[in-house]
């Protein structure tokens, strides 16, 4: 399907001008465009995301850019969590591996005490 084609659907399912639809597509990607080229990351909800890698040189070169794109499918639309869920899920396991070292530490000075008891 070419852009047009797209345009004129729009157009029509919002009962509007193509040549609107047209100027709204074109700003739309010219800002996108923009945000892309400074390096930040774009999220359309229900659709998917850009992000902006920068690849290392080799042998003393100029580093490259590439830009990824990383569709939304439904399993992923549905995995999604806020920023919120995932700190607090991160705070969670750091919590939890604190825990399990204090635990560690505990238990091998108790295990280093009773071998040094023993004759």
């Amino acid at each position: 399907m070419k852009l047009h084609e797209i345009n004129e659907e729009i157009a029509k399912a919002c009962d509007m001008r193509t040549k609107s639809v047209l100027a709204v597509q074109r700003e739309t990607f010219r800002r996108l465009r923009e945000i892309i080229e400074r390096g930040d990351r774009v999220s359309i909800p229900e659709f998917g995301t850009f992000l902006t890698k920068e690849k290392a040189a080799a042998d003393g070169g100029e580093a490259t850019k590439t830009i990824r794109f990383r569709l939304q499918t439904a399993s992923t639309e549905a995995d999604e969590t806020s920023d919120e869920d995932r700190k607090a899920r991160r705070q969670a396991k750091k919590a939890k591996k604190a825990e399990a070292a204090e635990g560690d530490a505990e238990g091998g000075d108790a295990a280093t005490a009773t071998a040094a008891e023993q004759p």
